[in-house]
């Protein structure tokens, strides 16, 4: 079963991004294929100037570390509000190609 794993809303809010790149690692290491899509605000978490809130984990780098669990499906859909650079393994994304993800999997988790 795939599963794809949106993530929209801002880092800053609470822990549920943290969470759901938690389950996204579980599901990894019991070898479900998952992938992860960025979109609205959730994409500051690439930024590398994004600093963690006090007493939680480096977002930005617990996203880095996702292909050293075999977690290499990696999406973004930025906008104009939330502009950004991304490296390999992250592909930018279309709304097209967005629809055609949400196709694609058999699970779609939201954040």
């Amino acid at each position: 079963m795939k599963t794809l794993l949106i993530f929209r809303s801002s880092p800053m809010l609470d822990t549920a991004l943290q969470e759901g790149l938690d389950l996204a690692l579980v599901m990894a290491l019991m070898e479900q294929p998952v992938s992860i899509l960025l979109q609205e605000a959730a994409v500051h978490m690439l930024s590398a100037a994004q600093a963690p809130v006090q007493g939680r984990r480096h977002l930005g780098k617990l996203l880095a570390s996702l292909p050293l669990y075999g977690i290499e499906r990696l999406y973004l859909s930025p906008s104009p509000q939330f502009p950004v650079q991304v490296e390999a393994p992250w592909q930018i994304v279309d709304a097209a190609m967005v629809a055609q993800l949400w196709q694609e999997h058999d699970e779609v988790w939201l954040w």
